[in-house]
């Protein structure tokens, strides 16, 4: 036996269980709400800015790692080994992501006539 898995008692392991199934399940659903389009499902809260399909994907597998944490077994040891690597991979694949930014003007507070002409070179809007 893992003598990491060994030293946690009885009831924290079902502490972590608990919280695992749960991410697993929240997570689930989400990832289904991506797949149907229903943006109510995306929101963890009400109000709350949408999870973002690669977050959710993440937190199913770290989800499915701690559930799967302490059980012995050629597959779970192979699923340790893999879940990592998955986990690490979608992170860094999403930095570009959060590096490249572009830069939108959507012409607030610019009258109509003027937006045809916006990015055009020595051109210049009324005074308002």
């Amino acid at each position: 036996m893992d003598p990491v898995s060994s030293a946690i008692k009885f009831p924290e392991k079902q502490v972590i269980r608990t919280v695992a199934l749960l991410t697993v399940l929240v997570n689930s659903m989400i990832l289904v709400g991506w797949f149907f389009r229903y943006e109510k499902v995306l929101r963890v809260f009400p109000g709350a800015l949408t999870m973002k399909f690669n977050t959710a994907l993440g937190f199913l597998l770290i989800g499915i790692g701690l559930f799967i944490f302490d059980k012995e077994g050629s597959v779970f040891s192979v699923l340790r080994t893999i879940l990592p690597i998955l986990i690490s991979t979608i992170g860094f694949l999403m930095i570009p992501e959060c590096i490249l930014f572009s830069i939108r003007n959507y012409g607030i507070g610019i009258p109509d006539e003027d937006l045809s002409s916006l990015f055009q070179p020595f051109s210049h809007g009324r005074r308002t």
